[in-house]
């Protein structure tokens, strides 16, 4: 027997995640193809601001720039 048929609980909670984040990859690679990197960049700047308990990120212009996937200067 495994966990999943002993936790019907747990495995709702499990397959709830896979799902979101199934469907945060989708979005993030739809976004990718049809946006600007500047709009790439605002979705990128709020998500990581959604996952901070301030409002102050600290980074560098090459981790942004290899976030995106693109070169420093672009």
């Amino acid at each position: 027997m495994t966990e999943f048929e002993r936790q019907p609980a747990v495995m709702q909670l499990l397959l709830r995640f896979t799902q979101a984040l199934m469907t945060q990859m989708s979005q993030t690679a739809v976004c990718n193809r049809h946006h600007a990197v500047v709009q790439q960049l605002c979705r990128w700047l709020l998500l990581s601001l959604d996952r901070l308990p301030g409002n102050e990120l600290v980074m560098t212009q090459e981790l942004i720039a290899n976030m995106l996937g693109v070169r420093r200067e672009g």
